[in-house]
């Protein structure tokens, strides 16, 4: 495997909650996690998003989420950043084990080793998920707040 820039994956909830979907193109996401996400990325980072899964492998739920990773794309693109990509794991056994081959995949198209990723979490089963992969860093997201990046 290749050395690469660090890789940030961020648990799209942690930066629009489930709540907001209906009304994301108004929803502001948090000025802390934008200037964060920005601040990393113009050293160097790459930025993906991890969604939820799939619940139907015909794809139904794709829109909302799509529109949810356009929103905050665009969000970022106003502070100067931009997203890499979007992680949307594909139905299957278990959501775990989707979201633990969504970031495996991401892995082999980066050429880089899972100890490569950080991710961005607020939810236990992505922290797992974190976990069984071998990432590297894995920051907490929770009550709202945005964890610091800081490279170490």
């Amino acid at each position: 495997m290749t050395a690469v820039s660090r890789i940030i994956v961020v648990e799209i909830e942690a930066l629009l909650p489930v709540g907001a979907e209906t009304d994301a193109a108004s929803h502001a996401l948090p000025a802390g996690a934008l200037e964060t996400l920005s601040r990393a990325q113009h050293a160097g980072a790459r930025i993906y998003l991890l969604t939820a899964p799939l619940g139907r492998s015909d794809g139904a739920g794709l829109d909302p989420l799509l529109a949810r990773c356009e929103h905050i794309g665009r969000q970022l693109q106003e502070t100067g950043s931009r997203l890499d990509g979007a992680l949307v794991p594909e139905a299957g056994d278990t959501p775990e084990a989707r979201g633990a081959a969504a970031l495996r995949d991401l892995c082999g198209r980066l050429q880089c080793d899972p100890v490569s990723l950080e991710l961005v979490a607020c939810s236990a089963p992505v922290r797992a998920v974190a976990g069984a992969v071998g990432a590297g860093r894995v920051h907490e997201a929770t009550g709202g707040a945005f964890p610091d990046l800081a490279p170490g």
